[in-house]
């Protein structure tokens, strides 16, 4: 029998796919505090809370449990379990945070695409390479989205500093809102894996969550695509 595929995902070992699976949907339905945005702790955690962190497993266990429970009863009747496998844009709610990073950061190059290939002035195109590096932007100009004009984009010029934080806010805003109509047990816990602003920030309605989920979905599919072979297809399209 062949064994099954595995995925690193910041573990120190190599763990089975499918016990992955197990173990993220477990953490979003009981944990969420562990798949908490950095930017979000301070509302979640008290600095007592906060100061503790990190001094053994079984205290930390108990501080997520407490921190935990603070956020499900922040849902109400939205705190029941994610249970269905086939819901919408749950393969992407439900992966690591390193992998999301590297993922929201793709799909922000990709909307910056355009852009950037639009910059003349030699101070611009200095700035932008290095900071994001010539490979990324190269590849980001290579693989620009054909989307709305660049006017709906100013919000993200103005609230980040940077195309690489640019990046990431544009590319976690689409992933928001390829979850955005999604059950409210579902969209409620994977926005608090993305930044408030992310979440906070309006797109054009001309961008569809039907779009931004198979835009995010592809570019999955590019990065670990064993990971959506083990969800049913009405949930990876």
């Amino acid at each position: 029998m062949a064994e099954a595929p595995v995925l690193d995902g910041g573990l120190s070992e190599p763990v089975p796919l499918a016990a992955q699976l197990v173990a993220r949907l477990l953490e979003f339905n009981q944990w969420p505090s562990r798949m908490l945005h950095p930017a979000r702790a301070q509302a979640v955690w008290t600095e007592q809370e906060l100061a503790q962190q990190g001094r053994s497993a079984s205290l930390d266990r108990v501080l997520h449990l407490r921190a935990s429970r603070r956020l499900l009863a922040q849902l109400g009747s939205d705190a029941m379990p994610v249970t269905q496998l086939n819901a919408p844009a749950l393969p992407l709610a439900l992966i690591a945070s390193d992998l999301q990073l590297l993922l929201v950061r793709r799909v922000g190059l990709m909307a910056l695409g355009k852009l950037l290939s639009s910059l003349i002035a030699r101070a611009q195109v200095v700035q932008a390479r290095e900071d994001l590096g010539r490979e990324s932007m190269d590849w980001a100009i290579a693989h620009a989205l054909q989307w709305p004009e660049s006017g709906w984009l100013h919000p993200v010029l103005q609230l980040q500093q940077g195309w690489t934080a640019k990046a990431d806010l544009l590319g976690s805003a689409v992933l928001a809102r390829s979850w955005q109509q999604a059950p409210a047990p579902l969209r409620r816990r994977a926005d608090w894996s993305l930044a408030p602003q992310a979440c906070e920030l309006v797109l054009p309605e001309t961008i569809t969550e039907v779009q931004a989920r198979t835009l995010c979905l592809s570019q999955l599919a590019e990065m670990e695509p064993a990971w959506l072979l083990l969800f049913p297809p009405q949930s990876t399209h």
